[in-house]
């Protein structure tokens, strides 16, 4: 997969998580696709948010903490 297909699935992702925070049933909508998905595939779907949610948080972190002179080895 290229960079600019990643970058794209990435951004469809990020559009529908933002359609679920806001809209109940756009949240409804994608429990009921999460229902008639298998499970494997549920699991790789979930695990992989999992880690762009985790790896978004730590880049928001890193971006907010300001850098001192005692953080420099």
């Amino acid at each position: 997969m290229s960079e600019a297909a990643v970058a794209a699935a990435c951004a469809a992702w990020a559009a529908l998580n933002a359609r679920c925070a806001a809209n109940p049933r756009e949240a409804a909508n994608y429990a009921a696709l999460l229902r008639r998905t298998p499970r494997d595939m549920k699991e790789r779907c979930l695990f992989n948010h999992a880690l762009d949610n985790h790896a978004t948080l730590v880049r928001l972190l890193l971006a907010l903490r300001p850098i001192s002179k005692h953080d420099l080895p």
